[in-house]
């Protein structure tokens, strides 16, 4: 059976399949689940199929669902995109019965299985990214706290004395001294006077806020940073702990200095494997490897290895060694999952003042180098803080999980699943192959990038082929659903066009959109907090499999896309914004949770349109124009 993977060799590696639960590549085991736990020709008719939309208990599903983030279960590992799983578990409590099977097949990291499992139901979980379904793995099946945290601290002890090595350097006190982390600043060359200047010098005001344009501090010519020459990145300060005087910030010594070239001399040498894959597998001769690559910030890195310093590659490699090495083979993928969830947290892309980085691949003028070692501990850690999975026996008969795509379920059965709930990604928001890249080369197994449903020019799709894999992915959930039950789509997106080819999708496969809501997150990606037309609330649509040709042709008729020379709004576009406006209070007071919140308000009149069989007509960028013409904003 074909694999939607490439597979390096020549690299310390472990087997993370756990067949038949879960394989890194197309679960050959789907069929025979489905076989064995579902309930084929029995129950096929919905929970609230008699009241559409309705609960087991008859009320009507909540017109705004709020479910934060900050929770231990939810940070126990990092993703792009996550829906929280008490979010999850009441749709899954409404739209499925107890041992009945939940499917998602655009999985992430597993947050609908966490919650399936929660409410006793059975979990098939699908995802084209080997780093997502292996995390989605380690999220519903963890092991025992006390055994995780003995192997990672046999492994932080068989490291210790490299590490001091590799992160010694000298107290003020004059004694040897722990570094937790350094900063390393960029360094720009004046396009006047030649100078050589670092970012902290040229780059932050008084206040140590970054400045909009760098200033030379020799000639004081000021260049925008797009246009200033880059010229390379060295450490220019470090936080470090002494025995006897504690932790404490200093600048980066002569000794330091020293102890980096020989960490230099050491790379060189070659002897510690990481890996050193090119970004994307793009050919050489490609400058830009990827949607994601930026000329200006990215202008030395083309392989995986750029992203990180020589120090922190080279220590990773060696945690990643005794990772692989470890006699007990079953804690290697809890402990492997540890380590994946670091890569990021001791990369380039890791901001001074950040937790975690951005869910990109932007690479800050100043960057922090953490301790690799002190941060595996710290993780695993937090990891061993909680319990084990609540069914570790018999693991095989609640959950399956394959590494493929969403637009090809060809091993599930026509009408065997009891309900889906997905989070498919959302246009041209995330690039999913290109942020797990850095993940999946110490794995080395890589996300197959053609068949990744997503808009990107430098890939070649755009929102038509988008609509295109969309509406295939929808056919194969349409397909394997049984009759009368319900797939919940979660989705945001602040473009008019994409809204238009999920309705048009819907619309074509056959399912009728019955019950919509706003999903509130609480806390904001990187992109929805900075983007000014970026939207934060995500829409969650309740579909039926309806075979009624009535609600298909109204389907089709609100999918109908809008042409792409037309860049302003129609009179019909305005009076249906001023027809959903018109149904919210006369007054809503303003704070935190001000319903008038531009971007609340778009995803609630996008519901609107879905619910009503309006196309969504308006990008966020247009809706916000509209407000202001015709909305007063008072205090």
């Amino acid at each position: 059976m074909s694999q939607p993977t490439i597979v390096l060799c020549n690299r310390p590696t472990i087997e993370i399949a756990l067949p038949p639960v879960y394989t890194p590549y197309r679960n050959p085991s789907l069929g025979r689940f489905v076989r064995a736990h579902g309930t084929r020709g029995k129950n096929r008719t919905a929970p609230g199929a008699r009241a559409r939309g309705r609960a087991l208990d008859g009320s009507l599903p909540a017109a705004e669902i709020v479910a934060g983030k900050n929770t231990p279960i939810y940070r126990l590992h990092s993703y792009h995109t996550k829906v929280p799983p008490q979010g999850i578990a009441p749709f899954i409590a409404r739209y499925s019965r107890p041992g009945e099977i939940v499917l998602d097949p655009f999985c992430g990291s597993g947050m609908t299985g966490l919650a399936a499992l929660g409410q006793k139901r059975r979990a098939i979980l699908c995802d084209l990214s080997p780093a997502a379904t292996f995390m989605s793995l380690n999220y519903c099946y963890r092991t025992s706290p006390d055994r995780l945290r003995q192997a990672a601290d046999r492994i932080t002890e068989r490291l210790r004395d490299e590490a001091e090595w590799y992160y010694e350097t000298r107290c003020q006190c004059g004694r040897s001294a722990r570094v937790e982390y350094y900063i390393w600043s960029e360094r720009f060359r004046c396009r006047e006077c030649r100078t050589i200047f670092r970012f902290s010098e040229g780059g932050i005001d008084r206040q140590g806020r970054a400045r909009q344009r760098l200033s030379c501090p020799r000639c004081g010519t000021a260049v925008g940073k797009q246009a200033a020459r880059r010229v390379d990145f060295v450490p220019v300060a470090k936080s470090l702990v002494c025995s006897r005087c504690g932790r404490l910030e200093a600048s980066v010594s002569r000794f330091d200095q020293t102890r980096l070239r020989e960490i230099n001399l050491r790379d060189q040498e070659g002897t510690i494997w990481y890996p050193t894959d090119r970004m994307m597998h793009a050919h050489a001769s490609e400058a830009q490897w990827g949607e994601l690559w930026r000329k200006g910030y990215h202008y030395s890195i083309s392989h995986v290895h750029d992203f990180f310093t020589p120090r922190a590659r080279l220590m990773l490699g060696l945690v990643w060694r005794e990772i692989c090495e470890y006699e007990d083979e079953s804690l290697r993928r809890p402990l492997a999952q540890s380590f994946l969830d670091i890569v990021r947290l001791v990369s380039r892309l890791r901001a001074p003042t950040q937790g975690r980085p951005t869910h990109t691949l932007y690479v800050p003028s100043l960057n922090k180098e953490a301790n690799v070692l002190s941060t595996f501990a710290r993780k695993t850690a937090a990891a061993a803080k909680l319990p084990p999975s609540s069914i570790s026996q018999a693991l095989d008969h609640h959950l399956c999980i394959s590494t493929q795509s969403a637009t090809d379920l060809g091993e599930l059965p026509d009408e065997s699943i009891d309900y889906v709930f997905t989070d498919p990604p959302f246009g041209a928001n995330l690039v999913y192959s290109e942020l797990n890249f850095l993940e999946e080369s110490w794995i080395g197994l890589f996300m197959n990038q053609d068949d990744e449903v997503i808009i990107a020019p430098a890939h070649s799709k755009d929102v038509t082929w988008y609509r295109g894999m969309m509406q295939n992915a929808l056919a194969e959930i349409h397909r394997v659903l049984k009759p009368g039950r319900v797939m919940t789509l979660i989705f945001h997106n602040s473009s008019a066009r994409v809204w238009q080819a999920i309705q048009y999708a819907l619309g074509e496969v056959g399912f009728y959109a019955e019950a919509i809501a706003t999903f509130d997150k609480k806390h904001r990606s990187f992109k929805q907090v900075t983007a000014p037309n970026a939207v934060g609330y995500d829409v969650v649509v309740n579909c039926r499999k309806d075979r009624s040709p009535l609600h298909r042709r109204a389907a089709r008729r609100a999918g109908r896309a809008v042409p792409a020379e037309q860049h302003t709004l129609t009179p019909a576009d305005e009076q249906i914004v001023i027809r959903f406006l018109s149904t919210l209070p006369d007054v809503i007071h303003s704070g935190s949770d001000d319903m008038r919140n531009e971007r609340r308000l778009y995803s609630k009149m996008v519901a609107y349109c879905i619910e009503t069989g309006y196309r969504v007509a308006i990008d966020f960028r247009e809706f916000r124009k509209l407000l202001a013409k015709h909305f007063t904003d008072e205090d």
